[in-house]
């Protein structure tokens, strides 16, 4: 009988053991450098990111994927195809195709099909382009998102034959 409450006692406890591990890890999980914006202007950020990043363009998501590795949670990665409606850095076709994380703590953006949104992505060494949270990529809510203003005249993407 001893033995019996020893060995649910410690399933209960490993139980709890994984439960706060992962209740930790979400806790912790994604972190951005955040830089106070008293000190660094919206002009600086901006410039800063469009120096850094590969591509920058405003589109529209026609299209979402995701990645067939599971772990407990779900699928690790989201893929969003873009409509390049306008660009400064990066894609001269009319589509791309940025993955971003897709569980709880990886930093991803959420995308959704037919929103529009301001991409500052980043290469990939396979050929691939991804974004996060911590960079300026945001969704769109008005016809212009500020950081537009700033970036200056825009490039519409060429036709694709």
């Amino acid at each position: 009988m001893g033995c019996l409450i020893e060995r649910n006692a410690m399933r209960i406890l490993a139980s709890v053991v994984v439960l706060l591990v992962g209740l930790v890890a979400t806790a912790i999980g994604c972190s951005c450098r955040v830089t106070d914006p008293k000190l660094v202007s919206l002009a600086d950020s901006v410039t800063k990111e469009l120096r850094d990043a590969d591509v920058v363009f405003v589109g529209k998501v026609t299209s979402l994927r995701f990645s067939e590795e599971i772990e407990h949670l779900g699928s690790q990665t989201r893929y969003a195809t873009f409509k390049v409606l306008r660009s400064w850095k990066g894609p001269e076709t009319g589509t791309i195709e940025i993955l971003t994380g897709n569980l709880c703590c990886t930093c991803g953006i959420p995308f959704d099909v037919d929103d529009v949104y301001i991409v500052y992505g980043y290469a990939g060494g396979d050929g691939t382009f991804s974004t996060n949270v911590c960079s300026r990529s945001s969704k769109i809510k008005r016809h212009r998102d500020p950081d537009e203003k700033i970036l200056g005249k825009s490039r519409s993407p060429k036709k694709q034959r």
